[in-house]
């Protein structure tokens, strides 16, 4: 179990499971150089969420970080299983995101468990892409650091045309119609073909472009996890998929997407951790 959390967690700040109903926390594993020395490892949960925000997180942005992690809002949010994702600037002004997972519901089917990871976002390179009229322009896009990712793709949005940048692991029958092709186009054609069928509508709306401009107007970059059918790999079961959506640096007409694969960590919370959780006991 430790050679799992430290495969799956090498890349975030901290991993920690609350449990709502009992207002606790306990953190599995963390970077030590973004924790504060002596910070506690488990207690009351709001009381940590309440800490973080004051110690830590930038003012303009305490409210909405405050909230987010709230037990009311993840409770009203989780109860419809999916992640709340969060996207912040701290106080030494780095950016990080942070993603709550429910893992079990109570017996009236409230989130009672969940797990909670955050990461640090920041550009992760400075690439040379050719954009629409062949000019190459310097393109900074923010990315969870260390994170494999599956594909990177830029969105020219005056165009409403997306291109693959780079092909990290996704299969070249995902890819093969992403070369110059209309947004609303390759949208349309991944949902009908990989995403999950009751996701579909959700999909659509979400990765709409007006939408994607309207949360990116007060967000530097805004995640969604999908559910994917088997055809996606080619396999035998469903996948996951993280979509991250982010502005370039002083280009309002271009939108950077990073796509990732995270069926590993899903099915981890979803089956794998429960079996290694009942042999540590809980403390308020």
């Amino acid at each position: 179990m430790n050679f799992l959390i430290h495969t799956l967690t090498e890349s975030y700040e901290v991993l920690l499971i609350a449990d709502l109903s009992r207002n606790s926390y306990r953190v599995l594993r963390h970077d030590p150089t973004s924790v504060r020395i002596g910070e506690a490892n488990e207690g009351i949960y709001t009381m940590r969420n309440d800490n973080f925000c004051n110690d830590y997180v930038s003012e303009e942005y305490q409210e909405l970080r405050r909230e987010m992690g709230s037990i009311e809002y993840l409770r009203r949010t989780l109860k419809h299983s999916k992640p709340v994702v969060c996207d912040y600037r701290l106080k030494n002004g780095q950016w990080r995101e942070s993603a709550f997972w429910l893992m079990t519901e109570d017996k009236d089917g409230l989130p009672a468990k969940i797990m909670y990871y955050s990461q640090n976002i920041d550009p992760l390179s400075t690439s040379m892409i050719v954009s629409a009229n062949s000019v190459n322009r310097e393109l900074s896009f923010l990315a969870g650091l260390r994170e494999t990712y599956s594909s990177i793709c830029v969105i020219d949005i005056l165009r409403d045309e997306i291109t693959l940048h780079e092909n990290i692991t996704l299969p070249e029958h995902v890819t093969d119609f992403m070369n110059h092709t209309p947004y609303d186009e390759a949208q349309e054609f991944f949902a009908r073909h990989y995403v999950a069928e009751d996701q579909i509508e959700e999909f659509k709306a979400e990765t709409n472009l007006l939408n994607l401009r309207k949360q990116l107007q007060t967000r530097k970059a805004v995640s969604y996890f999908y559910r994917l059918r088997p055809e996606l790999r080619k396999g035998t079961s469903d996948s996951y998929g993280k979509f991250s959506f982010c502005l370039p640096q002083q280009d309002d007409n271009t939108i950077i997407l990073a796509t990732k694969d995270i069926t590993d960590i899903v099915r981890w919370t979803q089956n794998g951790f429960h079996h290694g959780e009942n042999q540590t006991s809980w403390h308020e």
